[in-house]
């Protein structure tokens, strides 16, 4: 409670902290998102083939990053059932990639995930992300999916769709705000409803005019969350707080 200032890393731990400290004024607070890792960023064509070969990817495939503890799995359910709906169509042969972190052992059978002909769940380091990014159709966001995510998908050029599923109800939307910022929604395909509703969102981000401007969008926001622009952000901040907080020490001594 002694601090001068503070700084939150995100809405949500901003939101929390407000709520918990109410006596701290509001221009005490700063809001800085953290840099995104510098292994994000476009893949070039023959990582990719390598990728896709490696891990025998032979269809276009959506994408989905799961957290290292997955205890929720409305979202997998949700997105597994609208890419099945998709397949249903005579016109749509695609894939469906689940990724988890390197380190995590997978067994979707042991998991009771869903399984299929054309579901992955592949254990993936940094570079093979950037690849799987750099090269799937889309990145499906949702709130027990992996909350990084989405701005390593926009730093590699990969499109996103938001999705909440109906089941959230009227907060639904809010539980995606709470997760991901306004810049960030608005370079992601909002998606809020049925499977069905998914399923078309999935078939609309195939359409180039829907995903190149969300690609460029991504891109533009990404590049304000490099290490560079984010150390920027600090150093302006401490510069314009310095003079503030001197002024405040001597008064205080006085």
């Amino acid at each position: 409670m002694s601090a001068s200032h503070y700084i939150c890393f995100s809405d949500d731990v901003l939101s929390g902290f407000q709520t918990y400290y109410p006596g701290i004024r509001p221009e005490q607070i700063s809001l800085v998102y953290p840099a995104i890792g510098g292994w994000a960023k476009p893949a070039t064509p023959d990582a990719m083939a390598e990728f896709r070969r490696k891990f025998k990817l032979t269809r276009p495939f959506f994408l989905a990053v799961l957290p290292e503890q997955l205890t929720d799995y409305r979202g997998i359910q949700s997105l597994s059932q609208a890419w099945e709906l998709l397949q249903g169509q005579k016109l749509s042969r695609t894939e469906l990639v689940f990724a988890f972190p390197s380190h995590i052992p997978v067994d979707p059978a042991k998991a009771q995930l869903p399984q299929g002909n054309g579901i992955h769940y592949l254990s993936l380091n940094n570079p093979e992300l950037a690849c799987a990014y750099s090269s799937s159709l889309a990145l499906i966001s949702h709130s027990t999916f992996r909350a990084d995510s989405p701005l390593e998908a926009m730093a590699c050029g990969c499109p996103v769709i938001s999705y909440q599923d109906e089941r959230s109800g009227a907060s639904g939307l809010e539980s995606l705000k709470s997760t991901q910022t306004a810049e960030q929604l608005s370079a992601s395909l909002l998606c809020q409803g049925s499977v069905q509703q998914l399923a078309e969102a999935l078939q609309r981000i195939q359409n180039y005019q829907v995903r190149s401007p969300l690609i460029a969008k991504g891109l533009e926001r990404a590049k304000d969350l490099s290490w560079s622009a984010v150390a920027k952000k600090f150093w302006n901040l401490f510069e314009q707080l310095a003079p503030e907080m001197k002024q405040n020490h001597k008064e205080r001594q006085s």
